[in-house]
C-alpha cells in the first residue's frame, strides 16, 4: 500500500486504520486486562510480608492502573470519534494535554520504582542480610522512598503541558482533525513536530 507512489490520502488512511485498530479493539481489553490484574497485585502484595519489594511492588502496580485508565479514556474518546466525529475532536483537544502529562508522570515514576527496587535488593543482599530489625527499616524507608519518588515524578511532570500547545496541522489537504504538538516557545512554522 505504502509504495513510492503513495499519496498523503494513503498514509491517511493507514494512520486511521492503525488508529482503529489500537483505539478501539486493542486498547479496551489490554486495559481492562491489565487494571484488574494490577488491582490483584495490590491485594496481594499488601496482604502478604511487610518486605520493602512488595511496597516497590504495589507503587508499580497503581502506577500502571492510572497509565491504563489513561489509556482507557483514549479508546472512550475513539469510540465517541465514531459516533460524533466533532465532538470527539473537541474532547480529544481539551484533555490531551493532560492525558500527556500522566503519560510522562506514569513513565518517570515506573522507571524511578523500578530503580528503587534494583538498589533495594542490592542493599538487602550486600549489606542488611538476615537482619530483622534492618528489615523492618528498610520496609519503612522503602515507604518513604516510594512517595518521594512519586511525588518528584509528579513535580517533573508538570512541563510536559506547560511547553506545548496543541495546534492545527498546517498541511490541511492531509485532515482537517490531525493536531500538531507544538513548543510553545518556537510555535512558528516549526516542522519537526510530532502529529498526533
Amino acid at each position: 500500500m505504502l509504495l513510492n507512489s503513495s499519496t498523503p490520502d494513503d498514509y491517511l488512511q493507514l494512520f486511521k486504520l492503525t488508529q482503529t485498530i489500537t483505539g478501539l479493539y486493542l486498547l479496551p481489553f489490554i486495559s481492562l486486562f491489565g487494571i484488574i490484574g494490577s488491582i490483584f497485585n495490590i491485594l496481594v502484595y499488601s496482604h502478604s510480608l511487610k518486605c520493602s519489594t512488595n511496597v516497590y511492588l504495589i507503587a508499580l502496580s497503581v502506577s500502571d492502573i492510572v497509565k491504563l485508565i489513561n489509556d482507557f479514556l483514549y479508546f472512550l474518546i475513539s469510540l465517541i470519534q465514531k459516533f460524533d466525529q466533532n465532538f470527539g475532536d473537541k474532547i480529544y483537544k481539551e484533555i490531551y494535554l493532560y492525558s500527556h502529562y500522566v503519560f510522562v508522570l506514569t513513565a518517570i515514576n515506573t522507571a524511578w520504582q523500578t530503580c528503587a527496587i534494583a538498589f533495594d535488593r542490592y542493599i538487602a543482599v550486600v549489606i542488611e542480610h538476615k537482619n530483622y530489625k534492618s528489615k523492618y527499616r528498610t520496609y519503612q524507608r522503602s515507604m518513604f522512598v516510594t512517595m518521594f519518588i512519586s511525588i518528584l515524578s509528579i513535580i517533573f511532570a508538570i512541563p510536559s503541558p506547560l511547553l506545548f500547545e496543541l495546534k492545527p496541522n498546517s498541511n490541511d489537504s492531509i485532515s482537517k482533525n490531525i493536531t500538531d504538538l507544538v513548543s510553545k516557545t518556537n510555535s512558528s512554522n516549526n516542522h519537526n513536530n510530532n502529529v498526533f
